[in-house]
């Protein structure tokens, strides 16, 4: 099952260069150096072990860039993003895939539409919170752009 998280493109970046620039690090290091809330912290590192950009050990409890994490930061701005799509092919990965299909066939989503697409296809054990569906709809719009599944 694909983890759905609300971490946006921007928080990505902002996580894997913590990282890149702190390894090995533990995640009180990240949050302090990326000045945000437990929250975004632990949805941008739930979306970077789930496709396999960093590295955790839990004997130490300390996060490091995985080859694939390493090759991405050799990149930056719209190199960055090819490398996702090109190289990564995050698209070819859920929750984008079924995203992407479900695009296809309606030609045009909303926020809210992405929002509701992804509870009904990826449940969680408790319903989400409106402020959270809607932070995912965003952060996922954001992704499809920059996947270039959307313009």
């Amino acid at each position: 099952m694909a983890t759905i998280t609300k971490t946006n493109p921007k928080l990505f970046d902002q996580f894997m260069d913590v990282v890149s620039s702190f390894q090995p690090c533990s995640i009180e290091q990240i949050r302090r150096a990326m000045k945000e809330g437990w929250g975004p912290v632990y949805s941008a590192r739930n979306f970077a072990l789930e496709y396999g950009f960093v590295n955790y050990s839990e004997e130490n409890k300390r996060f490091t860039l995985s080859m694939l994490g390493e090759r991405l930061l050799r990149f930056s701005g719209n190199l960055r993003n090819e490398f996702l799509v090109h190289n990564v092919k995050l698209q070819c990965n859920e929750p984008f895939l079924s995203l992407s299909r479900e695009l296809q066939n309606k030609k045009e989503m909303t926020i809210q539409d992405v929002s509701d697409f992804l509870e009904t296809k990826f449940p969680s054990k408790k319903k989400w919170a409106p402020i959270d569906k809607d932070a995912i709809g965003a952060a996922m719009s954001e992704w499809l752009k920059v996947l270039a599944i959307v313009s």
